[in-house]
């Protein structure tokens, strides 16, 4: 199904088109998780991943006790999704299911110095700002504040945020915002599967 210009695919549909290698970057996977209907988007296609970003916040906001968060997102929320899923999915530092780093959602960024960018490149759904801007899924059309993965590098208590505008920004980890989780596709796994 089309919807404004984007496909929108179930995960058995959506595995079909990711071998085809004809996925768009915007493209939507329709599925199930802690909060029911869960739509993703595709953030950005490469050789071996494809990498999914949730396209609304999860309903309900959480600090960044980093370890607590990922601890929430690999077991609780994880346990939530379809087990096909589940099967296609690739690991980024022993977890299946993450929030995005500072470079991935930002690029590098000059005037940005106080964000760790170490890790990662940007993703082609959030070169354009509006990309960067998300809803939370309880109050749709109001955008969240969005927690990333990079903290600062001058003060590992505080971590870098998307703004509510879809500009840089940063918090303490023990504030509540939105989170969106994401995971990469493993290509590998899709093709044996089918073969």
């Amino acid at each position: 199904m089309q919807l404004n210009g984007k496909m929108k695919y179930t995960i058995e549909e959506f595995k079909v088109q990711a071998k085809a290698s004809t996925l768009k970057v915007g493209d939507r996977l329709i599925t199930e998780d802690i909060a029911g209907k869960a739509v993703f988007e595709v953030a950005e296609i490469r050789k071996k991943y494809i990498y999914m970003v949730r396209r609304y916040c999860l309903p309900d906001d959480y600090d960044q006790t980093h370890d607590d968060l990922m601890d929430f997102l690999n077991n609780e929320y994880l346990d939530t999704l379809p087990q096909d899923l589940k099967n296609i999915m690739g690991k980024r530092e022993g977890s299946r299911i993450f929030v995005p780093w500072f470079k991935e959602v930002f690029g590098e960024r000059e005037d940005c110095g106080w964000a760790d960018q170490s890790k990662g490149k940007q993703w082609k759904l959030f070169k354009k700002g509006y990309g960067r801007i998300r809803l939370n899924a309880s109050k749709r059309g109001c955008s969240r504040f969005v927690w990333l993965a990079s903290p600062y590098v001058s003060n590992s208590t505080y971590f870098c945020i998307v703004g509510t505008s879809g500009a840089p920004g940063g918090s303490y980890a023990s504030n509540s915002y939105g989170v969106l989780p994401c995971f990469k596709v493993n290509r590998k796994a899709i093709a044996e599967q089918s073969a």
